[in-house]
This record gives structure tokens, C-alpha cells and sequence, in this order.
């Protein structure tokens, strides 16, 4: 079976560009939330309006697409926003020179796509093979699967690929092109910064993008992490976050 996700696996390398943050997926066993709104599982501000609850100030603490949605909320609400911390995500479009990899392209684009990530939930199986450096325990791999045990229950993985915003007329495309314009306003808001060197679409190129944008922002690199970063470099990270929580405290 290993082999067999191995070989499928390539498929699914790029994929983690908009990758569900999944890492509590033990917690989340027989939960069933769509966060999206009407069902659309797209990038909305029913998806940003979960967030309209949370006391305030708020330390944005996000991974991956969590990233897009933290900051799709923030710069509607810069004024409630205190404290920044992000890893391996982006809150802009495609830079100029970076393509969609061609099988991120696949899984976005084709119906054998849909059909394997629907069926043979090689979306979240393949992650838990490809987003670490290092081998996860066979206890955690099915953990992060756990959620996502019937076709039904794996909508949400295909769609948030699907999601990808290429070009205006995408639905998403909007929403992300007003997070982008908007990043400036957090030039004097606490930012940390952690990256997983290894990752696949996530490259150190993104990072970089987000240090132009905020030159203040304290940034720390793990050479052998990969996109599931807490997994790779967790002990690294926990002194991190809690020292740069005491130092900005709100």
C-alpha cells in the first residue's frame, strides 16, 4: 500500500497550495462543518463572517488556507487584529513567474481528479505521506483522514482546490485580490512568520513575498520541515510563538 500512495502521491504534491488545515484532525472525528457560505465551499465573506464572534483583540494563528481565510477577515477588520502568526500560507495571488504546477492543474481541472479525491480520499491520504519531512505514524496519518470517511464527507478537500483563483471571473478571485491590496494596513501589527523550507507549492519564494510586504515581520525558517511544519519542527516553534506572544503582549 505504501508504494501505491507513493506512486499516487505525485499527484497530489501540489495540492497542498490550498491544503485544509487539518492537524486536529483527531479532535474533529464524526464533526461535520461547512464553514462556507451556501454550501459553495469557496472563499466568501460567509466564510470570513465565522470569525465576527471573537473577542477582542485577536491573534490570528493560521496554516494554509486558514492563512487566506484569517487574513480575508483581518483586512475587513485591521482595527481587532493584534497580533499576527502565520505558516506556510499566502493571502495574494499567483506571483508573476510562478505557475500553477501542472499537477495541481489536474486536480483543479479534471474529472479523474474529482473522481480519485472524492473516492479515494488521496487528497488527505496523500498529504499525510507528502507533507512532512519526516514519516508520520501510521496513528497520526489516519487521524488527519479521520474526518473526511465517505465521498460526501470529502467535498470540502476537492473543492477548496478547485477554488484556486487563476483569473477574474474565478469566484474567489475577487476576495483575494482585496486581501492583497489590503495587506499594508498591518505594517505595525506584530507578525511571526514560520515556514517549512520543503514545501512543495509554499516554496521560501512565498515567504519572501510576504517579508516585502511586511519588512517588520519576524521570520524563522526550518530547513527540513515540509508544509505540515508543526509536525516537522514543532519543538522548534512552541519557545518561538510563545516568546513573540510575551513580547507583544495585548
Amino acid at each position: 500500500m505504501k508504494n501505491f500512495y507513493s506512486a499516487t502521491g505525485l499527484v497530489l504534491l501540489a495540492i497542498l497550495f490550498l491544503a485544509l488545515t487539518i492537524l486536529a484532525g483527531s479532535l474533529l472525528r464524526g464533526v461535520r462543518i461547512d464553514l462556507t457560505e451556501q454550501g459553495l465551499y469557496t472563499l466568501s465573506p460567509g466564510t470570513v463572517n465565522i470569525l465576527e464572534d471573537l473577542e477582542e483583540p485577536v491573534t490570528l494563528v493560521a496554516h494554509d488556507w486558514g492563512g487566506m481565510i484569517a487574513m480575508g477577515w483581518a483586512v475587513r477588520h485591521p482595527e481587532r487584529v493584534g497580533r499576527i502568526v502565520l505558516m506556510n500560507t499566502a493571502a495574494f495571488h499567483l506571483p508573476d513567474g510562478m505557475k500553477m504546477p501542472p499537477t495541481l492543474a489536474f486536480v483543479r481541472d479534471t474529472r479523474l481528479a474529482s473522481f480519485l479525491v472524492r473516492h479515494l480520499n488521496l487528497f488527505s491520504r496523500g498529504a499525510t505521506w507528502l507533507a512532512t519531512a519526516r514519516r508520520l505514524p501510521k496513528p497520526v496519518r489516519d487521524a488527519y483522514c479521520a474526518p473526511y470517511d465517505s465521498p460526501a464527507h470529502r467535498i470540502a478537500t476537492l473543492r477548496f482546490v478547485q477554488d484556486i483563483p487563476l483569473e477574474p471571473g474565478d469566484p474567489a478571485y475577487d476576495t483575494v485580490s482585496e486581501i492583497e491590496s489590503s495587506l499594508a494596513l498591518f505594517e505595525k501589527t506584530p507578525v511571526l512568520l514560520l515556514w517549512g523550507e520543503k514545501d512543495f507549492v509554499f516554496k521560501p519564494e512565498v515567504l519572501e513575498i510576504f517579508e516585502r510586504i511586511w519588512p517588520h515581520a519576524e521570520s524563522h525558517r526550518f530547513a527540513k520541515a515540509g508544509h505540515y511544519v508543526l509536525e516537522d519542527a514543532g519543538e522548534e516553534i512552541r519557545p518561538l510563538v510563545r516568546d513573540f506572544l510575551e513580547r507583544h503582549s495585548i
